[in-house]
């Protein structure tokens, strides 16, 4: 390796370590600024079908879908909030339906109360939920907030998106430009697909929940709808936890009446197997082009600098440093690593020569 080479190695990392502190420590102004980001891709194709479609001025479709947005956003937000105050509600009851479940087990096999007592007290699930509980009821000032800027951000970006063009041809040259433009097209296409297919899919699941919860008669079925569409986001892991979150207060709710909780657990683990294992992969195929290795680490690390929010933003923020990596020389290797191993340049080549939305 030459100095130069070795120089600009030490550079990337050291430039990796001080943008990885600036990811964490600006938290608060970047979340909302990626999620913004991130609803950008769902809204320019919807503003396009406005406009090109049914000939709708520019300012009016972006309004038009950002007061939806809004209504929407209210909506899940009231009927959420009304359900965790609910649940708030009946926590005590709940709680001795666990003490009671956890004593019924610990007469029936015998085990030592006291050592079950300090595993119980060690884990600090009770407290863990109350508190969160608590503070998701509390802090709703701090998620109107942080959703009021979303909505900020998204309605610059989109206005802002129609002079783009125009400042790439000034600002570079034609060859640097065209690359930046189909560069930026491979990204609006993968994540675009990628979200479209996400929402139709959890919106499925998440609706099949309620409609099974509600026939069963767990509690809070609209609760655990939402959650499921949220959890759905996650990739990977984000099934298993819903799943096992919804069987284990299934469990508290029935116990010891046994049938309903299989019915859940046969309908959650169904559900949850078919969108999600046979559905999904149909429909996504290989657009990602994402290593499942690079999918884990990339919910671990975004984990770690946003909290849950950057595991939900996880691949779609991934998929955007891969394109961007493998478009630079000097890091493209690592770019080209980051992927799942099919080559899909054939494909790429035809959908460039397809309408492209960052026009010329």
């Amino acid at each position: 390796m030459t100095v130069g080479k070795l120089t600009n190695t030490l550079l990337l990392i050291i430039a990796a370590v001080l943008v990885t502190a600036a990811l964490r420590f600006t938290s608060q102004i970047l979340v909302p600024l990626a999620v913004a980001i991130i609803l950008l891709f769902v809204f320019t194709p919807l503003i396009q079908f406005l406009q090109n479609r049914l000939h709708f001025p520019a300012v009016l479709s972006i309004l038009l879908l950002l007061v939806l947005f809004i209504t929407l956003g209210g909506l899940i937000g009231v009927l959420l909030f009304s359900s965790v105050r609910s649940l708030i509600g009946q926590y005590a009851f709940y709680q001795e339906r666990f003490q009671l479940l956890f004593e019924t087990l610990v007469t029936r096999y015998n085990l030592n109360e006291s050592r079950m007592d300090e595993f119980t007290n060690s884990l600090g699930l009770s407290q863990a939920l109350r508190q969160f509980l608590i503070s998701f009821s509390s802090n709703i000032l701090s998620l109107v907030s942080g959703f009021t800027l979303v909505v900020i951000f998204l309605f610059f970006l989109l206005v802002e998106q129609r002079g783009i063009s125009r400042r790439i041809n000034k600002a570079f040259n034609i060859q640097q430009g065209r690359q930046i433009k189909n560069t930026s097209y491979l990204i609006y296409r993968r994540i675009g697909r990628y979200l479209t297919t996400k929402v139709l899919i959890s919106t499925l699941t998440g609706v099949l929940i309620f409609i099974i919860f509600s026939i069963i008669g767990i509690d809070f079925p609209v609760v655990w709808g939402m959650l499921t569409f949220l959890f759905n986001f996650i990739p990977s892991i984000g099934s298993l936890v819903i799943s096992a979150l919804s069987i284990l207060f299934a469990i508290i709710q029935f116990a010891p009446a046994w049938s309903p909780i299989i019915f859940t657990a046969i309908a959650t683990v169904t559900i949850q197997f078919s969108v999600g294992s046979i559905l999904e992969p149909k429909l996504l195929s290989d657009s990602l082009n994402l290593s499942p290795v690079v999918i884990i680490l990339s919910l671990l690390l975004w984990g770690y600098l946003w909290g849950v929010a950057g595991m939900f933003l996880a691949v779609p923020l991934t998929v955007v440093i891969k394109n961007i990596l493998e478009h630079i020389p000097l890091v493209r290797p690592l770019g080209v690593m980051m992927g799942s191993g099919r080559r899909y340049a054939a494909r790429n080549r035809h959908s460039m020569k397809q309408h492209n939305p960052i026009k010329d």
